[in-house]
């Protein structure tokens, strides 16, 4: 009885499932996700050669989409604006904000793309926070951007935000104003008809999967992709995205998973995470010392796609199972530079440089 027991876990174990089939017309989305820290000197350092740094990987790191947040100043969004050919409009995003110095009225969201953009949208948080916080989050203007993209016959709907900031005063966290964001972004994703809604930002809180936290609520309507890809690894400091070992910046923080990149899909398309990594990018300052692209680490993800109607199992040799994607991985992640260990990231917990 014993051994017919393992023999049958053994099956379960190997057989891969029906959403691990893809056939050879699958399409792959390559997205990446990061807070830029973009705020001005004082309250950010080498940001004028981070930015550049960032638009060259924009320009070669051959994505698809690109989601950002706290591109606060307008000269630093012309910096970015040609790495892809089409780029929400700073004033569409960004309605009340003169993008000079301080981030007033800003919403420092800024979505690239490869592929034709259709429509982009900005919606205001009504919750915005409170004075008597004394964390300038009443100033900005934080909200939901939305961009429709045209990605191989599908369309994409894609979603960024940037919550209210926390601190480890527990009488000025801000998390009912983190729910309140959170319940306001969860009802914008709802509302879209899109064959596949994709969600990049900074949630500034930790993955907790009760439905009164934030990562709760969206996961009610998102899949996390480094869970569809690890299932085990939500809490691992490997996937921290402030804080990381690897950070110029924070690395003597505690490393937390506070940036998120996740994903829906409609019924007629069979969609999964085939790679999630988060990596170190660097770049020189002007004194000649290496130094992180922000004081938040990137996410990377890559998403296998394919209209249902497409996949049929009665032709197997079209089909990749569970091993032969693995194999075709192994083949992208040659493009990937392994050389530098995934990174982890960590919160700013002072005045101003949590925005």
């Amino acid at each position: 009885m014993r051994l017919i027991l393992l023999f049958c876990c053994f099956i379960t174990k190997v057989t891969p499932k029906s959403e691990n089939i893809f056939s050879e017309n699958a399409s792959y989305l390559k997205v990446l996700n990061l807070n830029t820290w973009g705020l001005s000197w004082p309250w950010s350092k080498d940001r004028e050669h981070r930015f550049i740094a960032l638009r060259d990987e924009i320009v070669n790191g051959n994505y698809d989409i690109v989601l950002l947040q706290e591109v606060w100043l307008r000269k630093d969004y012309d910096v970015l604006r040609p790495a892809l050919p089409y780029v929400t409009y700073y004033q569409t995003l960004n309605g009340n904000c003169f993008g000079t110095f301080l981030p007033l009225g800003c919403s420092g969201l800024t979505i690239l793309s490869k592929h034709p953009m259709q429509d982009a949208k900005m919606y205001p948080f009504q919750f915005k926070g409170t004075f008597w916080n004394f964390d300038g989050e009443v100033f900005v203007g934080k909200g939901v951007a939305k961009a429709r993209i045209l990605w191989n016959g599908f369309t994409v709907d894609v979603f960024t935000t940037h919550l209210i900031s926390y601190t480890n005063h527990p009488n000025q966290d801000n998390a009912k104003f983190r729910y309140m964001q959170a319940l306001e972004t969860v009802r914008h994703i709802r509302n879209s008809d899109a064959d596949i809604k994709l969600f990049g930002g900074d949630l500034n809180t930790l993955p907790i999967t009760d439905s009164r936290e934030p990562y709760g609520i969206l996961s009610t309507v998102l899949t996390d992709s480094l869970i569809d890809k690890f299932p085990r690894a939500s809490f691992s400091p490997y996937y921290s995205t402030f804080g990381n070992k690897k950070n110029t910046y924070t690395r003597d923080f505690v490393p937390e998973r506070i940036d998120y990149l996740m994903y829906a899909n409609s019924p007629k398309i069979k969609m999964k995470t085939f790679d999630y990594h988060v990596p170190n990018f660097y770049t020189v300052s002007s004194h000649g010392y290496k130094i992180s692209l922000s004081d938040h680490e990137p996410i990377v993800g890559v998403f296998a796609v394919e209209r249902t109607a497409n996949i049929s199992l009665s032709d197997k040799k079209h089909y990749y199972k569970k091993n032969e994607l693995q194999q075709k991985q192994k083949q992208y992640n040659l493009h990937v530079d392994s050389s530098e260990p995934h990174s982890n990231l960590v919160r700013r917990r002072h005045f101003l440089s949590k925005y």
